[in-house]
């Protein structure tokens, strides 16, 4: 998650932007990213794309509040 002064104050979504989401409190915690890309034939505009992103999470410690990532 970005820390207090990463963000510029006041600083929120664009109309037409989405929220901004965090998947990680901290970067260091990824261990391996892949990126496979492919090209959009359904469009026109160099602008668009579709981003399809999979998350493997493994529990790198037991916590009563991820029990139900084990197995």
């Amino acid at each position: 998650m970005p820390k207090e002064n990463e963000i510029p104050s006041g600083d929120c979504p664009q109309n037409g932007e989405s929220l901004f989401f965090c998947l990680l409190e901290d970067d260091a915690l990824v261990t391996h990213l892949t990126v496979t890309t492919d090209r959009l034939l359904e469009s026109n505009d160099p602008k668009e794309v579709v981003l399809l992103i999979s998350v493997n999470v493994r529990v790198t410690q037991t916590f009563m509040h991820n029990l139900s990532l084990i197995g």
